[in-house]
């Protein structure tokens, strides 16, 4: 029982990781844009600066929106450290797609199934013999 209290706060404290991973990382991400909110209320935009705030807007609007690409990844990483282990993963990724593997184990189910009506019908073979010889 001990180790199993053990495991769930080891869980929970990896939990607790990786929602502050998510937390500091959205911060991180969506900091630079609000900054330049406050920038663009104390300075006016002109002719001569306005090149340079379209470019930096662009810029800070593409560093907001990266926790969309590295939520998956943190996930992942997350997952495959927890609960799921990498072999599996490599496995998946070297045996080929989830439909391909279905599908040799669709074959290879036919394969027994043939094998097993083989040995009975050989098998009633033999016994139609050996009344057939009485």
């Amino acid at each position: 029982k001990s180790q199993l209290i053990d495991i769930d706060i080891n869980k929970e404290k990896r939990t607790q990781k990786f929602l502050l991973l998510i937390l500091i990382s959205h911060f991180i991400c969506i900091l630079p844009i609000n900054i330049l909110k406050m920038v663009t209320h104390s300075m006016t935009e002109t002719y001569e600066n306005d090149n340079h705030f379209d470019l930096t807007y662009i810029i800070f609007v593409w560093i907001t929106f990266l926790p969309t690409v590295t939520l998956p990844w943190f996930y992942a990483h997350w997952v495959l450290i927890g609960s799921l282990s990498r072999v599996l993963l490599l496995d998946l990724f070297i045996s080929g797609s989830p439909r391909l593997i279905a599908e040799q184990e669709r074959r290879q189910r036919l394969a027994e199934q043939e094998r097993i009506f083989a040995h009975t019908l050989s098998h009633s073979r033999v016994q139609g013999r050996r009344q057939s010889g009485r």
